[in-house]
């Protein structure tokens, strides 16, 4: 675990799988971010993510983060296992608005034209212990993706950014962003911008 101080008003970012113990004015608290790959192994007869944790693997997520108590979970790629996942943290946990999900069933989806069809969530999901308080949430959707049937198919969700206005136990408050960056494009380009 990775100790961190931080002020009144602090911003962390979070993207990817990672796990943050910070302390403010003697308040101890845990932060974690992980892509959950609830993206459907089978839609019909497509295998979208078939070496994806699908119901068995989610249950074992949530029941890890109910048993590890963080104070606020971060989630990406929450789409079709939400509820399997969801049930593990509703006692001790409140959520943020889930998104949907991807696939077939129970949308309106033209054949003929999925050049078009664009799927309106974004995966991102959050939580967080009952005795904490989110006193705003906004969701930011990118200006630009890469990819409706290349790039990992980025095109297909309203990838994007949360942002979490979160007031501690002890009265302080800091500011939590969850994203999940476009697969190729974004992410190679600040790798180029990094090491140049």
């Amino acid at each position: 675990m990775k100790q961190i101080r931080i002020g009144l008003l602090a911003t962390v970012l979070l993207c990817g799988n990672l796990t943050i113990s910070a302390q403010e004015a003697g308040e101890q608290f845990s932060i974690a971010s992980l892509n959950v790959d609830g993206l459907p192994q089978k839609t019909l007869i497509l295998e979208l993510n078939a070496d994806g944790p699908g119901d068995t693997g989610t249950a074992r997520i949530g029941k890890y983060l109910k048993n590890k108590g963080y104070d606020l979970v971060m989630m990406q790629e929450d789409f079709n296992y939400h509820g399997v996942l969801s049930v593990w943290l509703e006692d001790d946990y409140k959520m943020d608005e889930w998104s949907g999900d991807v696939g077939i069933e129970g949308h309106d989806i033209d054949f003929f034209h999925l050049q078009n069809h664009r799927f309106e969530c974004d995966g991102l999901m959050a939580c967080w212990k009952n005795d904490l308080q989110v006193t705003a949430a906004a969701r930011t959707p990118w200006t630009q993706n890469f990819g409706k049937f290349s790039h990992a198919n980025d095109e297909m969700v309203t990838k994007g950014f949360r942002r979490y206005d979160v007031t501690l136990r002890s009265g302080d408050r800091i500011v939590v962003y969850n994203l999940h960056m476009d697969a190729t494009k974004t992410v190679k380009h600040a790798w180029h911008s990094w090491h140049s």
